[in-house]
């Protein structure tokens, strides 16, 4: 299971998982058997469909279209460099 990073604590199964043009992860995630509690998250800008959609098929279209289009990718946070005082990199 994983943590959805929108709901800390909360756990939910990846059922789908579809890679953006951006290279980031788009899953369907919940419970599984077409539960009113599953949805799809994108990995990138951080959308996410509502949940309440029951049948597979929607979430499924849903996500791919997302992931066909959403260019964010995903956040790496990078250590901070500084350069002294009339310096270079």
């Amino acid at each position: 299971m994983n943590a959805t990073p929108d709901m800390p604590g909360q756990t939910d199964l990846v059922l789908i998982r579809y890679v953006s043009i951006g290279a980031a992860y788009v899953d369907i995630i919940g419970p599984g058997d077409d539960s009113t509690h599953n949805r799809w998250y994108c990995g990138g800008c951080r959308t996410t469909s509502a949940p309440g959609y029951a049948l597979m098929s929607v979430l499924r279209e849903g996500a791919n279209a997302h992931a066909a289009t959403c260019r964010a990718i995903p956040f790496t946070p990078q250590p901070h460099t500084t350069v002294a005082a009339g310096g270079t990199r």
